[in-house]
């Protein structure tokens, strides 16, 4: 258990296999396996199917007790389960942050003045404004449509924009922290580093 940048508890499971484990996923799907886990270290799954992933670890745990000669059996299928959802999860994850089948066409313009705007002062208050809206209404209904928290949403588009040009662009992290609109770079790499996994400098040697 750690304390989130969101505020809310939360759980980090840490995985260990090799790219053996993985090989059959690969067989099946051409996909390049290793590129597109190694693009993020930390793989975030949407709330809303955080109990999903529970299960799955709650019957991987409980075969792990040798229920009978069917146990290992049954762990490597629920293992091979999990790592396809955190695969799939991995995979459309800048999807989701770009655009998402909210089922709310109100909510979906949230996003999408989100997503525009991003780099400039973007609050709750003022937004709930704009489209006339309560922050209380405005925070219930984004959440339940998303699964985002309002500022946990922003962050995460602001963090993702500063990642592409940190591998795209020379800008140094000021420049960038200031296009994204973290409030200056210090701000920006204590975030960057809790969603990608390592600090701006690192992330832009390493892609």
């Amino acid at each position: 258990m750690t304390t989130y940048l969101a505020g809310s508890d939360h759980t980090r499971y840490v995985l260990y296999f090799n790219n053996d484990d993985l090989k059959w996923i690969a067989d099946d799907s051409s996909l390049d396996i290793e590129s597109i886990f190694h693009k993020h270290p930390v793989i975030h799954i949407p709330e809303r199917r955080l109990d999903y992933i529970s299960s799955i670890i709650q019957k991987i745990s409980y075969e792990h007790n040798g229920v009978d000669s069917l146990s290992l059996s049954f762990i490597h299928s629920y293992f091979h389960e999990l790592i396809l959802f955190i695969l799939r999860c991995q995979m459309y994850e800048d999807n989701v942050i770009t655009k998402m089948d909210t089922g709310n066409e109100l909510i979906q313009k949230v996003i999408e003045y989100i997503i525009e705007n991003y780099h400039n002062d973007v609050t709750m208050a003022a937004t709930a404004e704009l489209f006339n809206m309560s922050e209380s209404s405005l925070s219930k209904k984004f959440k339940a449509f998303t699964g985002f928290r309002f500022r946990e949403y922003l962050i995460n588009v602001r963090t993702h924009a500063a990642a592409d040009l940190l591998v795209n662009t020379s800008l140094s992290i000021t420049e960038i922290a200031d296009k994204c609109g973290f409030a200056d770079s210090n701000t920006m790499g204590g975030t960057f580093k809790k969603i990608m996994g390592e600090a701006p400098g690192s992330y832009r040697k390493n892609h």
